[in-house]
């Protein structure tokens, strides 16, 4: 029985992927979002039959529950269509100084991030297990890899706007008008973060950049210019390659340092991360004793409204433990986490809710986007598509998250002076006059001649 609610699990995702391919007939934000689900479904099915699965008790039922939630959760996305929407706007003095901002302030932090990297790229292999064994028991890392006082207030200020950076680098790369300066400016603000995720051992932070950058192409591609196309496309080739080779690294080195690695192959490690959340919201989430009451996901804003929650790590895990009566050291899925705070019901309920703000919060007016459309949309991207293992703003990373959505609010309230238009409709409609123009001056030849 559990094999067949493995498979359904995983029919059900290919099979939403197929009929969304067909209906769009091109690869769109709503395909990558298809397809990451889809690779975690059949992660799945791989982990459930590799020598590290222990699961006595999935059923279809919770399958089927929490792919009906995606279907739900994923409908923004699948809705939007960047060849529908005309233009993007905003204020560009306010995109100007932010952007500028921004890339002044990471200068300092990745300079001595990168001196950080050259350290590590020294040391043995063996130090991204013990720096990952170390963030996740509350230690945070090693003294020889902290930042400096000086760096540390620049880069928490760069940290908490990560998800901002990316949507002004393609504004400024789609812009008829571009700053290089500014372009590099950027560019240096994400490697913050990036690189500062593999100082500390971590692999998220550049898996996760990569498929949010490429769902910014997604948004951006009917706006930019053939020749900006392939430019992009060629960097971010390479800039996907080092990612992978800087992945396997990682992987491999802490694979080595597993007490089972000669018996468990490293992709049966790769299909355990991609792929137990849906597993492990059947087995457990489903059948949890209790919630834990908003604070796996919102403990901080609980506590910014002055209510009790729990927001450390190790306490957290703890707490949650005893509440729910289920582990908390592994992948729910962002979905399962929901559930975690409010039940199945109301969980449900919430999710459905929250879908339906998010869709109204970034449908293009008069096909227009402005940047605070554009923001919401890419938040959202962000929860689904890391979502396959957990709720990613969840914990004091919701400051990232309220930052975020207060530059959406400023945003709106701010004139929007400036527009990209999209190119694939502007040449479209291009092509079609210049149809019209020749058809007119061949009938109005053809009536001269007759």
């Amino acid at each position: 029985m559990q094999e067949i609610a493995v498979w359904i699990n995983v029919v059900c995702y290919i099979t939403l992927l197929v009929w969304f391919q067909v209906k769009v007939k091109s690869f769109r934000l709503g395909s990558l979002a298809l397809s990451i689900y889809a690779f975690s479904a059949l992660a799945g099915m791989f982990f459930f039959n590799s020598i590290l699965s222990s699961f006595v008790n999935l059923q279809i039922i919770p399958f089927l529950f929490l792919f009906t939630l995606f279907c739900i959760v994923v409908r923004p996305i699948l809705k939007f269509d960047s060849g529908q929407v005309k233009k993007i706007v905003y204020n560009k003095d306010m995109v100007y100084w932010l952007s500028l901002f921004i890339g002044i302030i990471s200068i300092i932090p990745a300079v001595e991030i990168t001196y950080l990297l050259t350290k590590v790229s020294n040391m043995d292999e063996s130090i991204f297990a013990e720096l990952h064994q170390m963030k996740n028991t509350g230690e945070g890392t090693i003294d020889a890899l902290r930042l400096s006082a000086i760096s540390r207030p620049f880069y928490f200020f760069v940290s908490k706007i990560s998800d901002i950076s990316p949507i002004l680098l393609f504004i400024q790369i789609a812009s008829p008008k571009r700053n290089w300066r500014i372009i590099v400016l950027l560019l240096i603000s994400i490697y913050c973060g990036n690189g500062m995720g593999v100082v500390m051992g971590g692999r998220s932070a550049l898996t996760y950049t990569a498929i949010y950058l490429f769902a910014l192409y997604l948004i951006f591609e009917d706006f930019l210019p053939t020749q900006t196309k392939k430019g992009v496309k060629l960097y971010g080739l390479l800039g996907l390659s080092g990612i992978v080779v800087v992945f396997l690294i990682i992987t491999l080195a802490r694979f080595n340092q597993k007490a089972v690695a000669s018996e468990v192959g490293v992709i049966d490690w790769i299909s355990l991360y991609a792929g137990e959340g849906s597993l492990d919201f059947n087995e457990y989430v489903w059948n949890m004793r209790g919630t834990t009451q908003g604070d796996y996901c919102f403990s901080y804003f609980k506590d910014l409204l002055d209510f009790d929650s729990v927001k450390k790590g190790l306490e957290r895990r703890d707490y949650f433990e005893v509440r729910t009566n289920i582990p908390q050291q592994i992948f729910y899925t962002f979905i399962g986490n929901i559930i975690e705070d409010f039940g199945k019901a109301w969980g449900a309920l919430f999710l459905v809710v929250v879908s339906i703000l998010i869709r109204k919060g970034t449908k293009a007016k008069n096909s227009t986007l402005n940047l605070s459309n554009l923001i919401v949309l890419c938040l959202w991207c962000k929860i689904v598509f890391s979502g396959i293992t957990f709720y990613t703003y969840a914990g004091s990373r919701a400051e990232i998250l309220l930052t975020n959505l207060i530059l959406a609010f400023i945003c709106l309230l701010l004139r929007n002076d400036t527009a990209i238009d999209n190119k694939t409709i502007t040449q479209s409609n291009r092509n079609r006059n210049s149809t019209l123009l020749q058809k007119h001056k061949d009938d109005l030849h053809n009536a001269v001649l007759g």
